[in-house]
This record gives C-alpha cells, sequence and structure tokens, in this order.
C-alpha cells in the first residue's frame, strides 16, 4: 500500500501550511491580500448593478403635473368652474370693525367695495359718523357680489340689498345695523360671496372676515336688570317687612305720647 509522503512543518506554527493534495489556505494571522484603486474598479463594474426601485406614486406623483388619460371623461362641472373663475376681477373693500357697544346701543356697519380706488380711499368713504375701527383688504370679485354679515348675539338689520352689482368704476356700499341682544364677548362675521349663477355654475364664496366685540353692560343697567328680575321677591322679602316694621313703629309712638291738656269749659251761672 502506498503511502502519502507526509510533509514537514518548519517555522512557526502561525506562518505553517499543510498541503494534502489539495489547495493551500492561508492561515490564520497571515496578511490580506489588498487591491489596488484600478483593481477595485474594476471589481465594482464587473458585479451586477441592482435593479433601481420603482417609484412610488404617492410621492412622486405630485412632483409632475397630472398628465390626462386617454379616454377618461371630462368633469365638465369642474371645467365650468375654471371658466367662471375667469370672470373675477381684483378689487379692495374696506368695513368699519365696532370694538365696544353698549347693551342698549345699535351701531352701524359699514362695507365698501370698489375695483378703481384704494384701499385707504375706502377707509375714508365710510364716513367720520361710523364708530369704530377701520380695516381693508385686497379681493376678486365678480360683477354681482352678495355681502353678508351675521351674528349669534345680535340683531342684524340690513339697510341696504344684500346682493349687488359691481362695476368698474362705481363704489359699492352695503349698510347693516346692529344691535346687542347678549352682553359679553360677541363676534361678528362678514361674508363676501361671488354670485356666478349668470354663468352657469355655483356661488363662490371668496372671504370671511371675523371680529369680536365686546357688548357692555353699565352698573346702573345691572341693578335696573336686578330689580326688573326679582321685583317679587324684593317685595316680599324685604318691602313688606319693612312696610309693616316702619307702621308698627308709628302705632307705638302713637301710644306712648302724653295726651294733650284739654280746657275745662266753666259756666258762670248768675
Amino acid at each position: 500500500m502506498l503511502q502519502a509522503p507526509a510533509t514537514d512543518t518548519t517555522g512557526d506554527d502561525a506562518h505553517s501550511t499543510i498541503t494534502h493534495g489539495t489547495r493551500p489556505h492561508r492561515a490564520v494571522g497571515s496578511a490580506r491580500p489588498t487591491l489596488s484603486s484600478t483593481q477595485a474598479d474594476a471589481v465594482m463594474a464587473a458585479a451586477p448593478q441592482a435593479a433601481a426601485p420603482p417609484a412610488s406614486p404617492a410621492t412622486d406623483a405630485g412632483r409632475e403635473d397630472p398628465q390626462p388619460v386617454a379616454g377618461a371623461p371630462v368633469d365638465e362641472e369642474a371645467a365650468a368652474n375654471d371658466r367662471a373663475l375667469k370672470y373675477l376681477h381684483d378689487a379692495n373693500i374696506a368695513f368699519s370693525t365696532p370694538q365696544k357697544i353698549n347693551r342698549d346701543e345699535t351701531a352701524d356697519v359699514v362695507l365698501v367695495l370698489s375695483r378703481k380706488e384704494s384701499i385707504a380711499a375706502l377707509k375714508d368713504a365710510i364716513g367720520a359718523d361710523v364708530t369704530g375701527g377701520r380695516e381693508g383688504a385686497a379681493i376678486q370679485t365678480a360683477s354681482r357680489m352678495e355681502a353678508k354679515l351675521s351674528g349669534l348675539g345680535f340683531d342684524i338689520t340690513p339697510a341696504t340689498g344684500i346682493v349687488q352689482a359691481v362695476g368698474t368704476q362705481d363704489r359699492v356700499m352695503w349698510t347693516w345695523q346692529v344691535h346687542p341682544k347678549a352682553t359679553g364677548p360677541q363676534t361678528l362675521t362678514l361674508t363676501l360671496t361671488a354670485k356666478l349663477d349668470n354663468h352657469g355654475v355655483a356661488d363662490k364664496t371668496l372671504q370671511a372676515f371675523t371680529r369680536r366685540i365686546d357688548v357692555e353692560v353699565t352698573p346702573t343697567q345691572v341693578v335696573g336688570d336686578f330689580v326688573g328680575r326679582s321685583w317679587q321677591w324684593l317685595w316680599g322679602a324685604i318691602l313688606v317687612p319693612l312696610a309693616a316694621a316702619g307702621r308698627a313703629w308709628y302705632t307705638s309712638r302713637k301710644r306712648s305720647a302724653p295726651a294733650a291738656p284739654v280746657a275745662a269749659a266753666t259756666r258762670r251761672h248768675r
């Protein structure tokens, strides 16, 4: 029987190799071969490239304008709305903002709109007789505009038409009379709506302004309210006992007073 010749090992065990007719293995602790930058680039180029992940519709859909799908039905209502919005024009408004109102008072709220005049000119157009501050804004308008003033804590009476025609030159004014029906902090909301029904589409609310108004009550009004609500209780609990006590006091003084002397009438008989 033939035996494989044994191979002697020399040197340090850590650097020795054993061959049994097979490919020699690198011993533990031996130096790892390194690649140059050129060789590394060649290896990376030869390696198969991973496929790019598919685009996420949730993140990539908004980066570009959506393209119409061939054969998809046309949204006629949305298209009509887009055409109607072309009839909107730039304009300026100014309106009064009463900050405080007494419970028993009535205040005027005025809105002025113009496509030609500036906000400062419209503020002056409100008039000095209207109390409160002045605010202005740039908005869009249609040829017919609706202005509404609302507030749960007030009785509101419009003094002008709610819907008015808007031209390119004329100034348009709305006026409301506002009377509080609740005390404390209240709110008023001014809503502007473009009337687009003549273009065959629904109306469009353009802007809304909400402002806080403090409804005040004087001390005299507080006392008057208390008496008005509690007069029956006041009559039974305070006024009637006071009247009875006053009558008893008057009666006791009358009884304790000394009787007035009465001169005896004498008659002389001759």
